[in-house]
């Protein structure tokens, strides 16, 4: 009865924290596509082009906190279940520290950084920008997310309070762009425009830490973690860290070669292509990160069989969304950035096809992330993602001189493909799923497989003809495509498992949760 219940509220934070994910990657969605409208018609694609790639070399500064939450947040699960306070406190009296320390650090390279800045563009840049000024507004933001309470947040994640999380980030987000767009349409300023960053930041920060000292007045930094745990947490930061590292490396590898090789126009339209592609990858990936604790907890306290048999199901329907999803982005993607900013922003169709392959690889690492995670197999995938970074590195360079834009799509396709997918599923296989077969998966995959790219060929094949001038024609077009991609996928999986577990699922917690 208890697991029972335990069952249910896992659940219950899951959904909750689905949906309040949606509606902020909805505003994370929308508003930053007017944002960019907005830059390139009033200022230009350059503009564009250098805040993509500012981003991208603080992304590697940052290296996603680390991987400090993910190990404190993963240490926590067992002291929640347990209700010992004492030990969270000491927790977060240690990350506390621990961001200080961070914050201090990226600040320091970031000043290191920034006497190469000019040697990572191709041509030119806006005459009225100083590059090193700018610079230092997107530094500022990032690390005032560390030095201002940045560490609290991982209360409301370690107890699947995401819902709390996204709450003063849509009101800030909204806050902000709306700041940024009449700052822009009245002063045409562009500094002032960017400074609104690290200013909301700060509001964000401010407004998270008030909610954690309201629903969660217990936890206080004091105290001191053993050395034992000190050694753990270490252990597993130290493979979360290389992880983390290589996962930035790969991912912007991709905007620093294009800018190095074809300038910031360039560098503009393909960020163009992946924000789009990211944009639809983030709804998947927001669904995941609020199953995260839930799957965490089912991990500690439920059976090896019980788990499989929900990442069988999970599987399955992140791929019904991710085939639906690819066979949209295959009709749309080149109608829609000609209808957005105009034919001449256009890449070639093959690369729209490889972003489209991009998109389908990348949504096949998440719900295998989710138990590689859940179990802190972070030090026994160090060697792959070494592996993942270095390919795409390098392959982004010698493709990227060979082929053009396209040829740096490829690189990263074939490092995520080899490193990131198949690798993190043979990790998982091989140290909790031990009982259960490898090729079952990758037979589930390939069918997967071949119904997308039937899905995106029928497609094609029905609507190549139809000609889209109108934003009424680009949603009827996109509403018929997804209709024909689950008419498709359901007549070829109605009759599996996979299909009646994943509707049972959505029956059982939507309907009657």
């Amino acid at each position: 009865m208890i697991i029972e219940r335990q069952s249910v509220s896992r659940t219950k934070n899951a959904i909750r924290n689905i949906i309040v994910s949606w509606m902020y990657e909805v505003l994370k969605t929308i508003l930053p596509f007017i944002n960019r409208t907005f830059i390139i018609w009033y200022l230009g694609a350059e503009y564009q082009g250098l805040g993509s790639l500012f981003q991208s070399i603080l992304s590697v500064l940052n290296l996603a906190e680390l991987g400090f939450s993910s190990a404190v947040v993963y240490s926590m699960y067992k002291m929640i279940a347990d209700a010992d306070d004492d030990g969270i406190c000491a927790m977060l009296n240690y990350f506390r520290k621990v961001y200080a320390v961070i914050g201090i650090v990226i600040s320091l390279a970031g000043l290191i950084v920034m006497p190469v800045l000019p040697y990572l563009i191709n041509g030119t840049y806006p005459d009225d920008i100083n590059i090193y000024i700018l610079f230092l507004i997107y530094l500022s933001q990032t690390v005032i997310s560390y030095l201002l309470f940045g560490y609290k947040s991982v209360i409301l994640t370690s107890h699947q309070r995401l819902d709390l999380v996204n709450i003063p980030l849509m009101t800030t987000t909204v806050g902000m762009y709306c700041s940024q767009f009449l700052i822009l349409i009245l002063t045409g300023n562009y500094y002032c425009y960017i400074v609104m960053m690290p200013v909301f930041t700060i509001i964000n920060n401010f407004a998270t830490a008030r909610i954690v000292d309201k629903y969660y007045p217990q936890y206080k930094c004091r105290g001191e973690i053993s050395r034992e745990t000190r050694k753990t947490l270490r252990s597993k930061i130290s493979a979360l860290l290389i992880n983390k590292v290589c996962n930035a490396i790969r991912n912007t590898s991709d905007n620093l070669v294009v800018s190095a090789y074809f300038g910031l126009t360039i560098l503009s339209n393909y960020s163009n292509y992946y924000y789009i592609l990211y944009s639809l990858y983030g709804i998947l990936l927001s669904a995941a990160h609020s199953m995260a604790a839930g799957v965490g907890d089912s991990v500690a306290r439920e059976s090896v069989e019980k788990n499989y048999s929900d990442f069988k199901k999970f599987n399955f329907m992140f791929n019904w969304l991710t085939t639906m999803m690819t066979t949209c982005l295959f009709a749309l993607y080149q109608p829609f950035i000609k209808l957005w900013i105009g034919e001449e922003y256009q890449l070639s169709d093959f690369c729209m096809i490889l972003f489209c392959i991009y998109f389908y690889v990348l949504n096949l690492t998440i719900p295998g992330t989710l138990y590689y995670e859940a179990n802190g197999l972070w030090d026994k995938g160090k060697k792959f993602m070494i592996a993942n970074a270095i390919t795409n590195l390098v392959l982004n360079i010698v493709l990227g001189k060979i082929i053009g834009v396209e040829g740096v799509v490829v690189a990263t396709i074939t490092s995520l493909l080899f490193f990131g997918v198949v690798s993190g599923i043979y990790l998982i296989y091989k140290y909790y799923f031990t009982n259960y077969r490898l090729h079952d998966y990758y037979r589930d995959q390939l069918f997967y497989f071949f119904i997308t790219i039937l899905s995106c060929l029928v497609c094609h094949a029905v609507f190549n003809s139809l000609y889209i001038d109108s934003i009424a024609d680009f949603v009827i077009k996109g509403f018929l495509c997804a209709l024909i991609s689950c008419l498709i996928m359901f007549f070829a999986y109605f009759r599996t498992k996979n299909f009646k577990d994943a509707v049972e699922f959505v029956k059982v917690h939507l309907f009657r949760g």
